[in-house]
Order: C-alpha cells, then structure tokens, then sequence
C-alpha cells in the first residue's frame, strides 16, 4: 500500500514528458485554431515510440476535453482526431477502452436537462 502511494508521489513531482509538452503546446489557451504540423509531430511520436505512448497521449487530452473551455475542448478533440486518424489500432484501443469512456462522459449529465418550451 504504501509503495503505491509513493509513486503516486513520485508521479505528481515528476517533470512533464516530452508528450504532455507537445500536447499542451497543441491545445493551449494562446492558440486560436490547431495546429496541423504540431498535431502530426504528436502523431509521428505516439507511432514512434510504441509503449505506453498511445495510452499517454489519449489520457493527456481529458482534463482538456473535460475542462471549462471551449476553445480548449475543440483543439483537444482536433488532436484526438488526428491520433485516431494516423496513429492506428493502438489509439483505437485507448479510445474504445471503458476507462477513457468512463472518464469522457463524467461531465455529461446522466439525464439531459429539461428545456422549457417558447
């Protein structure tokens, strides 16, 4: 129990990764559209490195997509679309797994608000 809470520890003081720089280059506030370029240099990293990439970069993108703006939650979905589009069956399955999903939906409400009619 406690060597879990100890890399939890270590993962919260740890320096960004190369990725999660790229990625919040990719959907920072200063930036007004995507930026195609940067969104394929992603692309061209998650393919190169295998591993847990396809994972990081998915994951990456929620608290943008989950967050107050909109500006942001666009250029995160943008990115995401590129990973699906040029990343392959690793991006698939990060996308379609039940903890993405799980994580995707939890800023929908489960029962759409009622709207009063004109």
């Amino acid at each position: 129990m406690t060597l879990n809470f100890q890399a939890a520890i270590d993962d919260m003081f740890k320096p960004p990764s190369r990725l999660q720089k790229m990625v919040d280059r990719a959907v920072g506030v200063d930036r007004n559209e995507a930026d195609l370029a940067l969104n394929l240099d992603i692309c061209e990293l998650v393919n190169s490195k295998k591993g847990n990439y396809p994972h990081d970069a998915v994951f990456a993108l929620l608290p943008y997509i989950n967050g107050r703006s909109n500006k942001q939650a666009q250029l995160a979905l943008t990115l995401l679309d590129n990973l699906v589009k040029n990343c392959g069956h690793p991006v698939h399955y990060q996308v379609a797994s039940r903890e993405f999903l799980n994580e995707l939906f939890r800023r929908f409400p489960e029962f759409q608000p009622s709207m009063p009619n004109p």
